[in-house]
This record gives structure tokens, sequence and C-alpha cells, in this order.
């Protein structure tokens, strides 16, 4: 706070609320003291009014989840701290070319540090390891995605809430969809929605646990639309290799809303 009475300097309030220093215009000494005292109580903190602390990163709920965006380079550890062992090190951007922005597992303090455990990309189903909180920006999101294999139905979630339920394709009996804890990897909007994958690709952190390679890629899964050939397979059955396979217009909704670093659970 600013205040010398020595010019008779005072904090007035500008535009748009704002505390700007201003001249004195009253009159009187008895008057500058009444200004000066309420000038005063203004810096004056009231017990228990002190800002909240800001909320800890933590483990996804039913509701909410931590994501986790890579603003520089940064090393994906095996443990909270330097010494531990480096798995990788995870770029600004991912392969496809979007911002890399991983769901957060948990998070500790270590030394001083804040560190947080993130799912990322790769084999085994479920990988994740630790990086400094300093090297990201962190945020919350509430939607959440529910693959039933067994229905073979989505659900798109928001705060716990069903937003949207729809029949989807799902991997056949001899290529099963993975089961597991996933996340949206990145958003893919392809030029031509006629083609296999439909009008978008969703590439999630998951892996089919049969095929190590398929089509040159390297087996990874993703929610994807549905065009060309993937169109004889109608919604509501099992026929995919172990992509969730999503009516076009259903799939732009859901990439338009979801954040990359979204939870996917797969059942």
């Amino acid at each position: 706070m600013r205040l010398r009475v020595a010019s008779a300097v005072i904090w007035r309030r500008g535009e748009g609320g704002a505390a700007v220093p201003g001249r004195w215009q009253g009159r009187g000494p008895r008057a500058l003291r009444a200004a000066l005292v309420s000038v005063l109580l203004v810096g004056v903190v009231v017990p228990g009014a002190q800002a909240a602390a800001e909320p800890t990163p933590a483990a996804p709920t039913a509701k909410v989840a931590w994501l986790a965006r890579v603003t520089s380079p940064v090393d994906l550890r095996s443990g909270a701290s330097d010494s531990s062992s480096l798995m990788e090190m995870i770029q600004p951007t991912t392969q496809w070319g979007g911002d890399t922005q991983l769901l957060v597992k948990d998070a500790t303090k270590t030394a001083g540090e804040w560190w947080v455990d993130v799912r990322v990309q790769g084999r085994p189903n479920g990988r994740h390891g630790w990086i400094r909180a300093d090297k990201v920006s962190l945020s919350k999101t509430g939607y959440r995605i529910e693959v039933r294999r067994s229905t073979k139905r989505l659900t798109l979630l928001k705060g716990g809430r069903t937003v949207r339920s729809i029949k989807v394709v799902v991997g056949a009996p001899e290529t099963p969809t993975p089961a597991g804890f996933f996340s949206i990897a990145d958003k893919l909007e392809l030029t031509n929605a006629t083609n296999f994958l439909g009008s978008w690709v969703l590439p999630l952190t998951g892996y089919s646990d049969v095929l190590q390679t398929f089509d040159g890629g390297i087996g990874q899964v993703a929610l994807h639309g549905r065009g060309g050939a993937s169109l004889l397979q109608p919604v509501g059955t099992a026929a995919s290799h172990g992509c969730v396979r999503i009516e076009n217009s259903q799939i732009a909704k859901i990439a338009a809303a979801v954040p990359t670093g979204t939870p996917v659970v797969i059942i």
C-alpha cells in the first residue's frame, strides 16, 4: 500500500475499481486524518480471511480429473525425484502435433518440489511416471468416458452425470478392445470423413492385448469415426480390431467437448 502523507498522496479508485494514487483534494487536517484512517483500514486483514490454499492435484474420481499440459521438455522418471530412473523425455507436442496433456494419477511433494504422476503412452498398458509440476500447466476436467464392451455402449459423463450414451462398435472376440483405465492422448480431425476412420481419431494410452502391430502401427487403440468399409459393421456389434468405432456425428460432439487427457474407462 502506498501512503505518502507529506505530499498528501492517497489511494483512490479508478476505472474498473482499480486502486490508483491520487492527490488529496479535501479541506482541512481533520478531513485528511479521516481519509488516512479509512485508507489504513483497507490494509487490515481480518483473522481467518486469508486466501484459500491452492488445491493439490489428486487421483481422478468419478466426477473430476486433473490434467497436466507439458509446457517444456521434461524428464519422465520412475519416482518423484531427480535421482529416480529416467524413463523418457516428454515433449510439449505429441507425435501427431497436438499439445501434450496428460492425465494425473497422483501428486506428491519431495524436497520442497511438487511432482505429478501421469499416464503416458507405451506398453505395457497402464504405463505411468513422475514429472516435475513446474514443467506443466495444471487444470481440471469433469469429463469422463466409459465404454462397456458387453453392451457395446459408450457413455460420456460430466461431473458424474451422463451427457451422452450411444451404441458403438467394439473389438471382435479374437481382437477385443482392451479393458483398463486409459486417457485420450490426442485429438485428430481428418479431412476426409469418408475414409475408414471417419471424421475424428482420438488415440488412447492403451494398446491391443493381442496385436503387437497392426496396419503399420504398434497396436494402439483409439476412439474413431466410421466411414468406407467400417460402415459394413453396424453400431452395437463386436467387429473391430480393438478400436471403438463411433458414428461421425457423435464423435464430432465428443471431440468438441472433451480435452486431451480425459480419462477413458473400458470395462
